[in-house]
């Protein structure tokens, strides 16, 4: 077993093979005893840590949505919060206040009778 795999702990190399192969191959494109020899273990290891497939599945998609979480409050707090971009609408809005005013439903104009 190389150095790396060994110090990783065994849940992080199980979640780190289930995002690689589940990217690669989709969900249910994958089994367990892929998951369990590409993280360098076995599955009794692997539902040692989650008790199904869809356990683990669970914990993948939440590291997902918590690393895009990061990316937008990161991509949020650089364009200055909440206050930087209402200044962004405010000076769009000055800038083409026609943009912003309702135009109404273009579908109920195309159907009223005539």
């Amino acid at each position: 077993m190389p150095d790396e795999l060994r110090v990783t702990p065994p849940r992080a190399r199980i979640l780190a093979a289930a995002r690689d192969l589940f990217h690669r191959r989709g969900l249910r494109g994958v089994g367990v005893d892929a998951i369990a020899e590409a993280a360098g273990t076995n599955k009794m290891t692997l539902y040692r840590h989650f008790e199904s497939k869809d356990e683990l599945i669970v914990a993948y998609l939440r590291g997902v949505a918590a690393e895009a979480d990061a990316i937008n409050r990161g991509t949020h707090r650089d364009r200055g919060g909440d206050a930087g971009i209402q200044r962004r609408c405010d000076t769009e809005h000055d800038a083409n206040p026609s943009a912003s005013r309702p135009r109404g439903n273009p579908r109920s104009a195309a159907q009223a009778p005539g």
